[in-house]
């Protein structure tokens, strides 16, 4: 059984282990493939873990849908040093389930993994509600991934780990000096939405030349379509999204896929 330990580093207390509160017991592994147990032997990295025997003939499993603690930010290492006391207290010389899903690898080679205790507890879910990481979907992400931002959510209004500090708040769409070059969750009311050329453009003020704009391009729509999402009725609504912010006509996030945004209202 997973146990709690409160850590002080750098003057940030941190929830390092987080007792096994059975919040999520996976009975529902909807859209995965059982790729079978794997005994965990190292940590490489916040992501990236080794196992024993080969999966699908690679020994690195990638821990999906997660995005550690920022590089940039002033309480990195202690987040970072959280973060790895959990992996290694929770999974070293652990067996564990390993599923995929459609897409198994990623360029690397890694196994993209959701992975599981043997008491069925989701280790992406233990992470998050821990505040040791941020929800990160991509368009091979299946559905059931959605559930993390419950997670997520929790340990934000709690202020546990990263949610402690002011870095890693959520961002209003209206903000006028938002940094970007970095992965940003931002939230507000979309203002216009508009298909110019192929493309959907969500703005969130009245002066499209530079507020924060969601734009949603060809293959993406496709994504929204079959889903049947029509994302041009979405004027007027409270909206969550996460990703890479850059500059253009300014802060813009492109979206790939709908698990990338949150309708709040």
């Amino acid at each position: 059984m997973i146990t709690f330990k409160i850590i002080k580093f750098f003057g940030v207390l941190l929830i390092a282990v987080l007792f096994n509160q059975n919040v999520y017991a996976a009975q529902n592994k909807q859209g995965l493939i059982d790729r079978g147990p794997a005994l965990i032997t190292a940590i490489d990295n916040l992501q990236t873990l080794k196992i024993s025997s080969p999966i699908l003939g690679t020994t690195s499993v990638f821990i999906a849908a997660i995005r550690p603690p920022e590089a940039n930010d002033k309480n990195t290492a202690a987040f970072t040093f959280a973060a790895r006391q959990f992996l290694e207290k929770s999974l070293i010389n652990k067996t564990v389930d390993i599923y995929t899903g459609p897409v198994s690898k990623d360029r690397y080679g890694r196994l993209i993994a959701q992975i599981f205790l043997k008491n069925q507890d989701w280790v992406q879910a233990l992470i998050l509600q821990n505040g040791l990481a941020r929800v990160e979907t991509n368009a091979g992400s299946v559905n059931m991934v959605s559930r993390l931002y419950e997670f997520e959510k929790f340990a934000r209004a709690k202020g546990r780990g990263i949610w402690s500090d002011p870095a890693y708040q959520l961002i209003s769409a209206q903000e006028k000096s938002m940094a970007v070059n970095l992965f940003q969750i931002i939230q507000g009311q979309v203002q216009g939405a508009a298909k110019i050329n192929g493309t959907v453009y969500l703005n969130f003020t009245e002066n499209w030349r530079d507020d924060f704009t969601i734009e949603i391009n060809r293959p993406a729509l496709k994504i929204f379509k079959q889903q049947k999402i029509d994302v041009l009725k979405w004027a007027g609504k409270t909206l969550r999204v996460r990703g890479w912010v850059v500059n253009k006509n300014g802060p813009m996030i492109n979206v790939s896929h709908p698990l990338q945004i949150e309708m709040i209202k």
